[in-house]
């Protein structure tokens, strides 16, 4: 893992099951939806606001997507094409303002 990520390095993944016994946490990567987050906002809202469904990546018409955690955690981040912003070096200042205003409303409505 060392190999892939760093501490601090924001991921998304799949929690495959926990150990009581020492605490070590077994976490699944197994498509392109999981990964290392980069160029993107996290916002924390209400664990209660975010309802449980089969998938929690929503990808909205202005092309801003989110990814949607149980514990109240909320990822946005820019997808154009089908394809997440990864490889991208930087975002243009119109994806950055899709961003806020999505980030703005969702701080709004907690």
């Amino acid at each position: 893992m060392r190999a892939f990520f760093t501490e601090n390095d924001l991921i998304s993944a799949e929690v495959h099951s926990v150990k009581s016994s020492n605490g070590t946490v077994n976490l699944h990567t197994r498509n392109l939806n999981y990964g290392q987050l980069k160029y993107g906002l996290l916002v924390k809202v209400d664990h209660k606001l975010i309802k449980s469904q089969k998938s929690h990546f929503v990808t909205l018409k202005s092309g801003v997507s989110l990814i949607m955690a149980k514990n109240g955690f909320l990822w946005i981040y820019f997808k154009e094409g089908g394809s997440d912003n990864s490889s991208k070096m930087a975002l243009t200042a119109e994806e950055r303002l899709k961003m806020a205003r999505v980030r703005n409303i969702i701080v709004l409505l907690n």
